[in-house]
């Protein structure tokens, strides 16, 4: 059992600076695209990771595309603050040969968003635009949901 420990706590020192460089590529602050999707996942505050099913999973839970029982489009449009759009859009369905297959595209976008200095001095406006595609595939396998 000491062993195992020693184990894990080295794993955990090994993948410590990777999480960090990763923070720090992204400036210290989360993804745009990691607040989520769908309107009723957001509606419940993102508490929507078990019940994800269909083409909501390929965000919330990729484990849980198969769980869907036909095939799915969804799509999500949001204007935000500053005149921006956040847009998403994802198809899933189910296969011949057993799981189920999802693709998804979400943009984020924004012209002529008020540009400030350091210490809030007014500066030039500038435009925003960022985009993430996804496929997945999902196959439950007795009553154990899988990823690949």
């Amino acid at each position: 059992m000491e062993t195992m420990k020693r184990m894990l706590f080295a794993l955990a020192l090994l993948l410590a600076p990777g999480a960090w460089i990763y923070g720090a590529a992204q400036g210290g602050t989360r993804d745009i695209f990691e607040y989520g999707t769908y309107a009723r996942a957001l509606a419940l505050g993102n508490a929507f990771t078990a019940m994800a099913a269909g083409v909501s999973a390929l965000h919330w839970n990729p484990a849980a595309l198969d769980l869907g029982d036909r095939p799915t489009l969804e799509s999500t449009v949001a204007i935000l603050s500053l005149g921006g759009v956040y847009a998403q859009m994802g198809f899933a369905a189910p296969t011949r040969s057993g799981g189920s297959l999802g693709f998804g595209a979400y943009t984020v976008l924004g012209d002529q968003i008020a540009g400030y200095s350091g210490d809030f001095v007014p500066g030039a406006a500038f435009s925003y635009l960022k985009g993430k595609a996804v496929a997945g595939y999902g196959k439950t396998l007795g009553k154990l949901p899988i990823q690949l």
